[in-house]
């Protein structure tokens, strides 16, 4: 039977803490429960050799504890009677801390921060101390009431896990340290009558001042044992919940229920809830996207410029950021405002610095602020900027950027100049291209003749379309530096090969359905009926992996169907393409060497790995642990690799290139001669996927190099990725040799790793 002497019966603790120390779980317990029964609770005064019995046994049981390592429910409970009760050393120090970090480990993560705050190894911090750190520690959670000095009461509203910072919500939210809240506030424990009263603004009822007063102390761990109870109330409730005056009326006798109504009646409402004194870039936000009109009276332009500027650097903040500049720059009266901020301010935006940021967050924002986004960033970068980041957006949001840029005398502005610089350096893409074409894709739309795919009955409304297509098709070829990219077979089928994503398929889709249904593209490909842009239409048509068989048959059709003149240009019976190139392809060899390689990850080098993990695990200490960290890395990246390689083998098809007809333009499963300038000629095989041996001029058709020869003809200029220019002067089949090295699948084991 544990009573409040139990623990000076020195016998019986020398053979527990024996038993403790071997790790008996019963016995740790056993010496906690006796620890807080123990009287008196002041160590200093037990008798000095019970004191030194249990400081002995308690060192003995905890010199061993790994510090790395959570700390066992029953060591936890015996270390916090130890605390209580006041015993201290560096063992118990070190142990105090290990129990620290598995308490409040998930509340706060940094371990070295947290030794540092709590003080566990500070020969100048006393017990008394620790142990007030430790309730605080244990109060620190989003929803506590804190009272600071010089901010008065606010709420915890966030807690940084690793960098050691609160964030609490006073009149704004400020940012504080882990220490300056352990040392310099006073917390209100939750579920307290104290913490209702500020959640509600309200104050109960009582009658009894003393009783009040009671439970008003029960609610707050405060900085100073000895400071007045009725100071600590007054701290914690004026001006949050009562008038200075109201609780004057109670101090003197009168009704709390009294001092509330008073409250009420004397704190003037002020206007924190306009969008201009929000505290946070979210808040800011969040309150401009309910409002129909932003303007307000004194707008606090000092408050606004400073969230922006704070958030401005911050990448998970750019999206609000870029938000808050569309809604805010909307408005005509703050324009002003928001251009001295650009001045200061714009240069270290992310979102303005890092090109994949913008483009991503500027096809997200929504429709409306779209153009005053595009308008902020004009004025905040300029127009080179502006022109630079909108040729690699979706088209959909190109007419913003048009409505802003200044035309030359010959019609043009910046960004069709910039599409056609582009273009002359073969740096295209499908939005650059649609917007070529867009003038056609445009008064097909609107042209209601030219909307007729049909044969008409009426011989006068067959004619009224075959003049209307005539006479448009016969105006965009008066345009010849438009018509030279229109007229380019080559480019159009180059660019819809290209692998796109998200709403980037869009202006793809709709160039491919053009070519395919509408006869006026088609006719702008042939320039109306040019031997040379007909050839190269047949041919691409032919022999490009773009169209499935039923697009090809269709679109030979009508190309026969708009110049019957060139029949026998169309039936030609020409080696075509393998039907296998229209999926994406690799050769037997490098397919069965990403199989290997995939089998060997999940057999070999992930097991390995979670074996590394276990053992880093069991060092201890995650946060510091080097070993552990590498191992997790190695994870992801393991992890990434097997998902992208059987991403790739599923949509990948393997070939040995033998049923590949080469005619004079390039494509996978052939050679190639390229001739540059100074008279050197260097041979390329131009092959699959993952087929790519850059000692061996070996490339995959998704190389840089690949994508430029892919669908050239004998005779054409390209630039090379090191900048020179150079011509292919020759398209061979690939040597037997080479077929039958790319055929194998049976491959030396070294070459799957």
């Amino acid at each position: 039977m544990i009573d409040s002497n139990s623990y000076s019966n020195l016998q019986e603790v020398e053979q527990l803490c024996q038993a403790a120390a071997e790790n008996g779980i019963k016995e740790k317990d056993t010496l906690g429960q006796i620890l807080k029964q123990a009287q008196p609770r002041d160590l200093q005064e037990w008798d000095s050799q019970v004191r030194s019995t249990w400081e002995i046994g308690l060192e003995e049981i905890f010199s061993g504890l790994n510090l790395c390592r959570p700390v066992s429910a029953e060591d936890g409970r015996l270390l916090k009677a130890m605390l209580d009760l006041g015993f201290d050393g560096h063992v118990c120090r070190d142990a105090y801390l290990a129990l620290a970090k598995s308490t409040f480990g998930a509340v706060y993560q940094h371990s070295v921060k947290l030794s540092e705050a709590m003080g566990f190894r500070d020969p100048n911090v006393d017990l008394q101390t620790l142990r007030r750190r430790w309730e605080m520690m244990s109060l620190l959670q989003i929803g506590t009431w804190i009272y600071d000095a010089a901010q008065g009461v606010g709420k915890i509203a966030a807690v940084d896990k690793l960098t050691g910072e609160l964030t609490v919500e006073f009149a704004r939210n400020r940012y504080m340290h882990l220490s300056h809240y352990l040392d310099k506030t006073m917390a209100v424990r939750q579920g307290t009558k104290l913490h209702v009263m500020l959640n509600q603004h309200e104050l109960p009822q009582y009658d009894d001042k003393q009783s009040f007063l009671a439970d008003m102390r029960a609610s707050v761990l405060t900085l100073d044992g000895d400071l007045p109870v009725e100071d600590t109330v007054k701290r914690m409730l004026v001006p949050a919940v009562m008038t200075e005056e109201a609780f004057g009326q109670f101090s003197s006798g009168g009704q709390v229920v009294q001092s509330h109504e008073v409250a009420k009646k004397e704190v003037p409402v002020d206007d924190s809830r306009r969008w201009d004194n929000s505290r946070s870039i979210d808040e800011l936000v969040s309150r401009l996207k309910g409002l129909k009109e932003i303007k307000v009276d004194n707008v606090n332009s000092e408050n606004v410029t400073n969230i922006l500027s704070m958030a401005a650097g911050r990448e998970q903040q750019c999206e609000l950021f870029a938000q808050a500049i569309a809604y805010i720059w909307h408005e005509p009266a703050y324009k002003d405002i928001m251009r001295e901020f650009f001045k200061a301010s714009a240069a270290k935006a992310c979102i303005w610095k890092e090109s994949d940021l913008f483009l991503t967050i500027t096809d997200k924002l929504p429709g409306k602020l779209v153009a005053p986004w595009f308008e902020a960033t004009k004025e905040a970068m300029g127009n080179e900027y502006l022109v630079d980041e909108t040729v690699k957006l979706p088209f959909r949001l190109w007419s913003n950027v048009e409505k802003l840029l200044p035309k030359d005398a010959e019609g043009e502005n910046l960004l069709s100049k910039r599409v056609y610089q582009g273009l002359e350096n073969g740096k295209v893409n499908a939005e650059m291209l649609f917007w070529l074409w867009y003038p056609v894709y445009k008064e097909i739309h609107s042209n209601k003749n030219l909307k007729k795919k049909e044969v008409v009955a009426q011989d006068d409304e067959v004619k009224q379309v075959d003049d209307a297509k005539k006479k448009f098709v016969a105006e965009m070829m008066k345009n010849e530096k438009r018509l030279k990219y229109l007229s380019d077979a080559y480019l159009l089928f180059k660019t819809l090969r290209a692998d796109v994503k998200g709403s980037y398929l869009k202006s793809q889709r709709e160039l491919h359905r053009m070519l395919v249904d509408e006869d006026v593209v088609q006719d702008l490909l042939m320039r109306d009926g040019d031997k040379a842009a007909v050839q190269a239409l047949v041919h691409c048509v032919k022999h490009q992996p773009l169209l499935d068989a039923g697009e090809r048959q269709s679109l030979l059709v009508k190309i026969v169907r708009l110049h019957p003149e060139f029949i026998d240009m169309v039936a030609e019976k020409t080696a075509t393409t393998s039907r296998q190139f229209r999926v994406k392809l690799t050769s037997n060899r490098s397919y069965r060497r990403c199989q290997l390689e995939l089998k060997h990850l999940i057999e070999v080098e992930i097991p390995e790995n979670v074996a590394a993990i276990e053992y880093a695990r069991s060092l201890g200490d995650l946060r510091e642990n080097s070993e552990f960290k590498f191992a997790k890395e190695q994870q992801r990246l393991l992890s990434k690799r097997r998902g992208d390689l059987e991403t790739m083998l599923d949509d990948t098809r393997p070939t040995d290139f033998r049923n590949v007809k080469v005619e004079d333009v390039a494509i996978p499963g052939c050679a190639v001669n390229i001739t540059f300038e100074d008279g050197r000629v260097e041979e390329y095989f131009l092959l699959g996927r993952f087929d790519t041996i850059p000692e061996r001029n070996m490339i995959s058709y998704e190389t840089p190099l690949g994508q430029k020869l892919s669908g050239t003809k004998v005779g054409s200029t390209l630039e090379m990725p090191s900048g020179e220019n150079a011509t292919l002067t020759a398209v061979k089949p690939l040597s037997e040799e080479m077929l039958n090295w790319l055929g194998a699948t049976e491959i030396p084991e070294d070459e799957a790793k």
